[in-house]
């Protein structure tokens, strides 16, 4: 006879999702997430050119070839916000905060949009 074991709420849940933000060419944006998780968040992206999600954050961690483009700030109690440096409207698309690594994680998208520059005409 097998007999299974669930544990019901080893994984949380995300306490803050991103937001849809708009900035401008040259801004480092901060994108929120948090998770009631003891585990660690991914982090992927799908820019307006892609037609897949690229994973740049694995487990709280900046994967090493995108380290000059993002940082995680408030790395503590769950929090793993997300900084695109140097903001350009290349990185415009789609961001998705994922909690979880069993087969129905929890996850939140959200839209960043990258205006170019606007000069004031004195």
């Amino acid at each position: 006879m097998l007999i299974y074991v669930g544990i019901l709420g080893v994984y949380g849940a995300l306490t803050v999702q991103p937001v849809n933000i708009t900035a401008y060419v040259g801004d480092n944006v901060t994108i929120s997430c948090s998770t009631s998780s003891w585990q660690a968040v991914d982090w992927r992206r799908k820019l307006l050119s892609a037609d897949r999600f690229e994973r740049f954050c694995f487990r709280g961690h900046i994967i090493t070839l995108y380290k000059e483009k993002f940082s995680i700030v408030n790395l503590q109690n769950g929090v793993y916000n997300v900084t695109v440096k140097n903001a350009q409207r290349s990185d415009s698309g789609e961001y998705r905060c994922i909690e979880g690594r069993h087969e129905d994680p929890d996850y939140a998208t959200a839209v960043l949009i990258v205006n170019g520059n606007f000069s004031c005409m004195l």
